[in-house]
C-alpha cells in the first residue's frame, strides 16, 4: 500500500510538472511568435521607405523621424502613400507596440493645423503586448562618419530628425521574461537601408 502511494505520488509530481513546463514552453513560444511578427511588419515599413525620400520636395516633412521611443516612416502601400507610426504605450510594468497608419495627405493637413486631431487612432494595431517596462522598444538610427583615417564607420544615434534617410535603423526589444522579471529577454534587429551605404 506504501508502494502504491509513493508511486501515485511521484506519478502526480511527473504529470504536474509536465504540465506546468508545457504551460510555460507555449508563453514563451507566444513572447517569441510575437516578437517575430513585430520586427517583420517593422522590416516591412522601414525597408519600403527607401524610395520615397522627400526631402527636396517637402522640406517640412522626413520620411524617418524618430527617438528611442517612436519612430515615425514615409512609406506606399496599396491604398497610396502613408506616414506609419511606432510607439509604446505603458501599462502597470508592462508596456506594448503600437503601428498605426494614416494617409499622408491627412498627415500634411494635421501637421498644419495640429488643433485639429481629434478623432481616436483607429487604426492602430498591437505589434506585441510582452513589453518589459517603458523601455521595452528602443529605436536607435545609424550614419556613416569619417575616423582620423578617412574611412567610413557607422555612429549610432537615439534620435533623428535629419532630412536624409538614416544608413541603418535598429530596433531592440525588452520582453517579459517569465523566468526572470527583473532580467527581460532582450531581441534586436538591424535593418541597413543600402543606398546610405557610403563606403
Amino acid at each position: 500500500m506504501l508502494i502504491a502511494s509513493l508511486v501515485g505520488l511521484v506519478l502526480y509530481e511527473v504529470l504536474a510538472n509536465g504540465i506546468k513546463l508545457h504551460q510555460k514552453s507555449r508563453h514563451i513560444y507566444k513572447i517569441y511568435r510575437e516578437a517575430f511578427v513585430a520586427f517583420e511588419l517593422w522590416g516591412q515599413d522601414v525597408n519600403n521607405a527607401l524610395s520615397y525620400d522627400f526631402s527636396q520636395s517637402f522640406p517640412d516633412i522626413n520620411a524617418f523621424d524618430g527617438d528611442e521611443q517612436e519612430l515615425h516612416v514615409m512609406r506606399a502601400t496599396t491604398d497610396g502613400l502613408k506616414m506609419v507610426h511606432f510607439y509604446t504605450r505603458e501599462y502597470r510594468h508592462e508596456s506594448s507596440l503600437f503601428r498605426h497608419r494614416e494617409n499622408l495627405a491627412k498627415f500634411l493637413a494635421e501637421a498644419e493645423s495640429p488643433t485639429e486631431r481629434n478623432e481616436p487612432r483607429t487604426s492602430e494595431e498591437v505589434l506585441s503586448h510582452n513589453l518589459q517596462g517603458k523601455g521595452g522598444v528602443k529605436f536607435s538610427y545609424g550614419s556613416y562618419v569619417k575616423d582620423a583615417n578617412q574611412a567610413s564607420k557607422l555612429s549610432w544615434t537615439n534620435t533623428w530628425h535629419d532630412k536624409t534617410l538614416p544608413a541603418a535603423v535598429r530596433m531592440r526589444l525588452h520582453l517579459f521574461n517569465p523566468d526572470d522579471e527583473h532580467r527581460p529577454i532582450e531581441l534586436n534587429r538591424t535593418i541597413y537601408l543600402s543606398r546610405n551605404w557610403q563606403q
